[in-house]
C-alpha cells in the first residue's frame, strides 16, 4: 500500500538563505530551522497510533503533526538574556586614538548545527552562530520543550586564548585581537573511539585563526584546546569529513573556503593512545574564482575521501585516495539559481548526485567512482512531481480565491530553502509557494513556511544506521516516518458508526503489527565474568549504553505505552482486556529485567574487582541493589553475599527536611519497592537509578515525566565512587532509554 507524509506548515516563521544551510537534523531526529533571527525545532514526540495514520481511497496518509511537536528557541526578545553584544563595549586601538565599534543591534543567526548524540546523556547540544561573530553552544534546560540554556560561551573562551581580560563595562583590545575573537564559521566533528568518544568543536576567526576545542568534563561544558593554526586567510566555510579508524589511529579530512573561492585540504589525523590532534600541510583543491561556493560536502567511497562541491554553474568532485593523490572532476551545470542542496546516493559503485536549486529545479548527474566520469541522469520523479503538485495546489487554491471577487495572480514560484537525505532514506525540503513575479511584503504574523517529507524508492536506507546511542523516542518517530505505509490503520467510515468487527479487526492488526516489528525479546539479560572491567565507567558504558538488547527493549517500552494510548479509542471488549493485560504485564517485565540487569552488573563489578567502598552512600547503594536482587531473583543474589557490606546509613539534609537512612544486608526489602523508610518511619520515594531517597525539591524526571532521577550532591556523595560515576555514566532513563531532565 502506498503512503504519503503531509507537510507540516510553520507559522509566524520565515525560513533563512539557503547559502545558511537553514535546515539542520540531530541523531535524535531533531529539526533546526534557521528563522534569521530565532530558530524553529520539530522535537519528536511518542506518536499516536489512533489519529496518525489516515486512509485516502488506497493511500495511507501520515499526519507529520502527531510525530513531532514544534518550538520555538532563541527568540528576539530573549537575547538580551543571553551573553551576546560583547563587542559592543570594545575599543579597538588604532595608531591615532581608541575608537568604539558599535556593531548592528539585530542579532542575526547565521549558522547553527547539532554535535553528534552523547552516549552518557543520548542528548545533543546545539551550536548557534550570530552575525555579531558570537557562538554559544546551547543545552536543554529542563522538561520544558523550548527552554534551552547557554552550556559553552566560545566569547569567553576565546577572550583567554588571546589574553584579553574580559570586563564587564569595557574591553581594550588591538585590531588584530578584535578580528581574532569574532567567529566566522564553527563545525562539531566526533572521533567515535567506542565508549569514550571525543567531541571537537572547530572555529575559525576573522583573523583566520583555526582553533581546534575539544569538549571535556563530566557534562561537556569545559574546552580544552587541541590544535591552532594561523592562517592570516579569509575564511568563509569549513567542513570535515567523518573519521576513519586503523588501530588507535583515526583520521580525517578537513577543508576550508576562502574568500576567493579557493579550497584547501588539511589531513587530520588523532591519536587515541596520546590524545593528540595534528593537522598535515595544506594542500589546494580548487583554484580561485569568481564564481561562488555554495555547498561542500565529504563522503567516504571504498577508501578514497570524495569532496562534493559547488559553485556557481558547476559541479565539482574531489577524490583523494590511499595515497594523497587528487584528481577533480568538473561538470557544468545547466542553471545558475542559488544551490539549496545536494542530495546523494549510491547505486552499486556509481554515486547519485541531486543538485537542489532555490527555485524549484533539480539536476541530476551519476558519478563513476572508477572510471571519475559524470553523466546526466533523470531526477527521481518523486522530486519532481512534488514541486509540481505544490504549484498545483497553490494555483487552484487562487483560482477559488479569486472566485469570490478578489483579484490574485494564479501562478506560484516555489522556493526551495534547503534539502536533506537523512539516513532512513527520507528525504526533507523546507519550501514556501508565492506568487510568480510580484513584489511581496509579508508582516511577520502571517509569515510561515513548510517542511516536507519525501520517501522514494530511489532514496534506499543505508545499511544498520548506528542508534544506540540515540533515545526510543526518536526512533519510534522516526519509524512512523519512514514505515507509514504498514502501520494499523485506525478505523474510521465517515458518516456510519464504527462496527465491533471492525474494532477486533484494527486490535488483530496492532498485535500482527507489533509482533513483526517490535517483538520483546524472552530471554534475560546476563552479564558475565569476562565482560566486568577495572574501569567501573567502561564497564557500564560497554554493558548497558551500548547494549543493543538493552534498547531494544527500551524501544518496546515506548512503542507499548504507545499502544495503550491508542488502547483508550476502543470500546470494551474481551480482546483488548486480553491486549491491555498483556501489554501491561510485558511493560513490568522489562522494567524488571532492566532493573536486575543494572543490579548484576554493579554487584559483579564490586566482586570482580574487590571493591571495598569507603563512603556509606556507596555502602547504601550496593546493599540496596543486593537486596532487591535477592527480593526479584533469589538463586541469583547468592554469589554476591560475600561481597557486600554488612550495613550503611545516610543522612539526607534539605531546607525543609532531614532525614537519616539506615539498610543492612540482612534486612526485607518494602513491599513497596519503589518507596523507601527512614529512621522515623517516613515513607520517601527513590531514585530510579541508585535507590538514593529524594527529598530535594528538583530532581530530574524522563521525557515522559514517570521516571525520577536524583541531582548529583557534593555534600552527600561527594567522597562515592560508584554513585558518582553511575549518575555520570547513566545520565539518561535507562528503562525507557529516553532523555532525562531537571524538573526546574
Amino acid at each position: 500500500m502506498s503512503s504519503i507524509i503531509r507537510p507540516l506548515v510553520v507559522k509566524r516563521a520565515v525560513a533563512a538563505s539557503p547559502y545558511l544551510d537553514p535546515l539542520q537534523w540531530s541523531d535524535n531526529h531533531q529539526l533546526a530551522i534557521n528563522n534569521d533571527t530565532q530558530i524553529t525545532i520539530l522535537e519528536p514526540k511518542l506518536p499516536s497510533l489512533s489519529n496518525a495514520i489516515s486512509l485516502v481511497g488506497s493511500v495511507v496518509v501520515l499526519d507529520s503533526k502527531e510525530v513531532f511537536q514544534t518550538t520555538t528557541v532563541l527568540r528576539p526578545e530573549s537575547h538580551e538574556a543571553l551573553p551576546l553584544r560583547n563587542f559592543n563595549k570594545v575599543v579597538v586601538e588604532s595608531l591615532d586614538e581608541p575608537y568604539l565599534l558599535k556593531p548592528s543591534n539585530e542579532m542575526v543567526i547565521v549558522g547553527h548545527q547539532w554535535t553528534p548524540s552523547q552516549h552518557t546523556t543520548r542528548d545533543n547540544y546545539l551550536g548557534v552562530l550570530f552575525n555579531s561573530g558570537e557562538l554559544l553552544i546551547l543545552e536543554r534546560e529542563n522538561l520544558q520543550v523550548g527552554q534551552f540554556k547557554v552550556k559553552v560561551d566560545l566569547f569567553r573562551t576565546l577572550c583567554q586564548e588571546f589574553g584579553v581580560l574580559y570586563e564587564e563595562n569595557e574591553i581594550s583590545i588591538s585590531s588584530s585581537v578584535y578580528h581574532s575573537l569574532k567567529i566566522k564559521c564553527f563545525f562539531f566533528s566526533q572521533v567515535p573511539i567506542g565508549s569514550e568518544s571525543v567531541l571537537f568543536v572547530t572555529v575559525i576567526t576573522h583573523l583566520g585563526n583555526i582553533l581546534v576545542y575539544q569538549l571535556t568534563g563530566s557534562r561537556n561544558d569545559e574546552l580544552t584546546l587541541s590544535a591552532r593554526i594561523d592562517t592570516n586567510h579569509n575564511i568563509l566555510k569549513q567542513s570535515w569529513s567523518d573519521w576513519l579508524a586503523q588501530d588507535h589511529i583515526y583520521t580525517c579530512h578537513f577543508s576550508i573556503v576562502l574568500a576567493d573561492n579557493s579550497i584547501q585540504y588539511y589531513q587530520v589525523t588523532y591519536d587515541a593512545v596520546a590524545a593528540s590532534l595534528l593537522f598535515s600541510e595544506p594542500v589546494q583543491l580548487v583554484k580561485s574564482s569568481r564564481f561562488l561556493n555554495n555547498k561542500n560536502e565529504w563522503l567516504l567511497v571504498d577508501g578514497n575521501a570524495v569532496l562534493l562541491t559547488t559553485s556557481t554553474g558547476s559541479l565539482r568532485i574531489v577524490t583523494i585516495n590511499s595515497a594523497n593523490e587528487i584528481q577533480v572532476t568538473t561538470q557544468k551545470l545547466s542553471h545558475y539559481s542559488t544551490i539549496a542542496g545536494i542530495v546523494h546516493t549510491f547505486h552499486g559503485s556509481d554515486l547519485d548526485i541531486i543538485i537542489t536549486f532555490e527555485n524549484g529545479v533539480f539536476e541530476t548527474y551519476k558519478f563513476h567512482v572508477e572510471s571519475k566520469i559524470i553523466t546526466q541522469a533523470p531526477t527521481p520523479k518523486e522530486l519532481t512531481s512534488f514541486v509540481g503538485k505544490c504549484l498545483y495546489s497553490y494555483q487552484m487554491q487562487k483560482t477559488e480565491d479569486n472566485a469570490g471577487g478578489e483579484d490574485q495572480p494564479l501562478e506560484g514560484s516555489f522556493i526551495n530553502y534547503g534539502i536533506h537525505l537523512g539516513k532512513d532514506g527520507i528525504i526533507t525540503i523546507v519550501y514556501k509557494v508565492i506568487p510568480k513575479d510580484v513584489l511581496i511584503y509579508e508582516i511577520a504574523s502571517l509569515s510561515e513556511f513548510q517542511v516536507a517529507f519525501i520517501k522514494s524508492e530511489v532514496f534506499p536506507e543505508r545499511a544498520n544506521p548506528d542508534t544506540l546511542n540515540n533515545t526510543s523516542l526518536g526512533y519510534v518517530s522516526n519509524f512512523w516516518l519512514k514505515r507509514s505505509s504498514i502501520l494499523p490503520v485506525f478505523p474510521y467510515d465517515k458518516g456510519r458508526e464504527i462496527t465491533p468487527e471492525q474494532f477486533e479487526r484494527y486490535l488483530n492488526d496492532v498485535v500482527q503489527f507489533k509482533d513483526t516489528y517490535f517483538p520483546s525479546n524472552s530471554l534475560d539479560l546476563e552479564i558475565r565474568d569476562e565482560d566486568i572491567f577495572p574501569s567501573f565507567r567502561f564497564t557500564m558504558i560497554s554493558n548497558l549504553n551500548h547494549n543493543s538488547f538493552v534498547k531494544d527493549l527500551q524501544v518496546v517500552t515506548n512503542l507499548n505505552k504507545l499502544i495503550l494510548s491508542a488502547l483508550n479509542q476502543v470500546p470494551e471488549s474481551e480482546l483488548k482486556a486480553k491486549l491491555e493485560k498483556s501489554i501491561r504485564e510485558e511493560i513490568q517485565d522489562i522494567k524488571i529485567k532492566l532493573k536486575l540487569f543494572l543490579y548484576k552488573i554493579v554487584l559483579k563489578y564490586v566482586k570482580i574487582n574487590n571493591f571495598q567502598p569507603t563512603d556509606q552512600v556507596d555502602k547504601y547503594l550496593i546493599i540496596r541493589f543486593y537486596l532487591e536482587l535477592k527480593e526479584l531473583d533469589g538463586n541469583a543474589s547468592v554469589e554476591y553475599l560475600h561481597s557486600i557490606p554488612e550495613e550503611a546509613e545516610i543522612s539526607i539534609t534539605t531546607k525543609f527536611f532531614e532525614e537519616l537512612f539506615k539498610v543492612t544486608v540482612h534486612d526485607i526489602a518494602e513491599d513497596n519497592s519503589e518507596l523507601v523508610n527512614s529512621t522515623t518511619n517516613h515513607k520517601w520515594s527513590k531514585c530510579t537509578l541508585t535507590n538514593i531517597p529524594l527529598l530535594q525539591m528538583n530532581n530530574r524526571q524522563d521525557e515522559a515525566g514517570e521516571y525520577n532521577y536524583i541531582l548529583y550532591d557534593q555534600v552527600l556523595m561527594g567522597q562515592s565512587v560508584l554513585v558518582k560515576e553511575l549518575l555520570e555514566t547513566l545520565q539518561f532513563c535507562y528503562i525507557t532509554g529516553n532523555r532525562t531532565y531537571n524538573i526546574q
